[in-house]
């Protein structure tokens, strides 16, 4: 996929933001869904925060690896990625990144869909 269509240093910035202040989800989560995500696992991570919101549990990193192991999408590798990754204060810029990002791979898809079926 080209690399146009995602950053994973902007997807791990918005994720190490959350955790360094999960008060940010809310308003986080107001704006992008797991599937805005490009590497699956940032996408698990993010669904993954969203259900310790639900649960009223703490987004820090044992909660989150212990839901994320709970539904067999741990990866120690890439959870130290977005831990060690420069936590950002304003997200805006980082979240229409992501956001962006993601449509254009919605209409690439849809696009090779369409052009699959004619």
């Amino acid at each position: 996929m080209n690399e146009n269509m995602y950053n994973l240093n902007i997807e791990r910035a918005v994720l190490s933001a959350i955790i360094f202040d999960p008060q940010i989800f809310e308003e986080i989560a107001s704006k992008l869904e797991p599937h805005d995500f490009y590497l699956p696992f940032h996408q698990h991570t993010f669904s993954a925060m969203e259900e310790l919101t639900r649960e009223e549990k703490p987004i820090d990193e044992e909660f989150l690896k212990s839901k994320l192991k709970s539904t067999n999408n741990y990866d120690e590798v890439a959870l130290l990625d977005i831990l060690t990754s420069n936590p950002i204060t304003n997200t805006d810029a980082y979240i229409e990144d992501i956001k962006s990002r993601s449509t254009k791979r919605a209409l690439a898809t849809l696009a090779t869909t369409i052009k699959k079926v004619t």
